[in-house]
Parts: structure tokens; C-alpha cells; sequence
């Protein structure tokens, strides 16, 4: 169920090539128990971004998920998830950053 959603002020055609799949992919290696099945990735490109009263290059991640997220485990996520951003966009530390959101079983609608 996670939902991921990457912004960032980078036009669609300077988005790494397979970014979407790449990420569903690492979100499944990284968080417990979520299948690639069942990871939703959507990626706003070409948004206007002022971080630190600058507009240069900026990637932000967002991750909605139910019961994952904890002050324990983040710091885990957050190697690997760095990494992969960095990796793939090659941008500044300061230029990424990710929000984790733990969401409650409730906020989430399903099909009976």
C-alpha cells in the first residue's frame, strides 16, 4: 500500500530513465512486508520549489504507509533510500529530502 510520491522542480525529461519502476522496486527491498504489487509511485516533475531561498535542482520524496515508520527504523530507510536517490538524481545532500508519513489503517479506503 505504500504510496510514494516523488516532486521536484526537474523537467519530466530530466528524470532518471525507469524512475518509477526503480523505486517501486527499492521501497519493496526496504520497507517490511510491502510487495512491489502493491506500491503506488507518482511523480510531479517541473513544480515550482524554493528550499533554503533556492530554486535550484530539489527533490523531495514522500512516503504514505501503514504501520512501518518508526524513530527506530527510519534511520535504516533512510540510508538506503538516500543512496538510491542519490544515485539516480546526483544532486547536492541538501538538495533531497524524504518524508515519512505513518498512516493509520483507517485513512485508507478499500474495496469490499
Amino acid at each position: 500500500m505504500p504510496i510514494c510520491i516523488i516532486e521536484t522542480n526537474l523537467s519530466s525529461d530530466a528524470l532518471p530513465v525507469g524512475i518509477k519502476e526503480k523505486l517501486s522496486d527499492v521501497i519493496a527491498e526496504t520497507l517490511p512486508n510491502k510487495s512491489v504489487e502493491r506500491i503506488t509511485v507518482i511523480v510531479h516533475s517541473g513544480i515550482d520549489v524554493c528550499k533554503a531561498k533556492r530554486t535550484d535542482p530539489f527533490v523531495q520524496l514522500t512516503i504514505h504507509s501503514i504501520g512501518v515508520f518508526s524513530e527506530e527504523n527510519n534511520p535504516k530507510y533512510s540510508k538506503a533510500l538516500f543512496a538510491f536517490l542519490d544515485a539516480e538524481f546526483k544532486l547536492p545532500l541538501d538538495r533531497i529530502q524524504i518524508i515519512y508519513d505513518d498512516i493509520p489503517p483507517s485513512s485508507v479506503g478499500k474495496r469490499e
